[in-house]
């Protein structure tokens, strides 16, 4: 069944690295694993950023062009002026993953324990750095571009990005803010 699988998803969209460096798939029914399929290189830590799409950013941007002066056309550094490096990079090239920036970067190894506000600082520091390949040439999925633009998304609320009284709770998808409300959060 593996085979068949990837030989037809070749066939279908040609080779699969080309989207991303590493993919796996797990088809799970009733507590039984009914298929598995990887291909690439074999990583230890595999993010959520597909699904942060679905259950934050979608519902978050969506809000935030209904409801701001934010045009997508606009450069990110209109609103992160401390991107020097980011020059030519618009809103629209993160949303559609074409920003020229690389697909991944392990931050979390870089960030030290914290309050949430210093770790953002961290994470801006190493951010300033980004130096993106020729923005708007390649349409490549890049965990990054999200980083940028929750921080445009702060600037444009002028709220912070925190999941308790911020950005999330307020602006994204209403289960997800119920869940803020009711929890605590670091």
């Amino acid at each position: 069944m593996q085979r068949e699988f990837d030989h037809q998803l070749r066939e279908h969209v040609g080779d699969p690295l080309m989207y991303a460096p590493s993919q796996k798939l797990s088809v799970i029914s009733e507590g039984k694993v009914l298929f598995r399929w990887s291909c690439g290189e074999d990583f230890e830590f595999f993010d959520l950023a597909s699904l942060t799409k679905i259950l934050f950013s979608a519902p978050l941007w969506v809000r935030l062009l209904q409801h701001s002066s934010l045009d997508v056309k606009d450069e990110a550094r209109v609103y992160l002026p401390w991107w020097k490096n980011g020059d030519g990079v618009t809103v629209e090239q993160l949303l559609i993953h074409s920003s020229g920036l690389t697909w991944w970067k392990p931050f979390f190894k870089k960030i030290k324990e914290g309050s949430l506000q210093k770790r953002r600082e961290q994470l801006i520091e190493l951010l300033k750095k980004e130096v993106p390949e020729n923005p708007g040439q390649v349409c490549m999925y890049s965990d990054l571009s999200l980083f940028y633009l929750g921080l445009i998304a702060e600037e444009v609320f002028q709220k912070s990005f925190s999941p308790k009284n911020g950005v999330l709770s307020e602006y994204s998808n209403p289960i997800l803010s119920f869940i803020f409300s009711k929890f605590q959060f670091a």
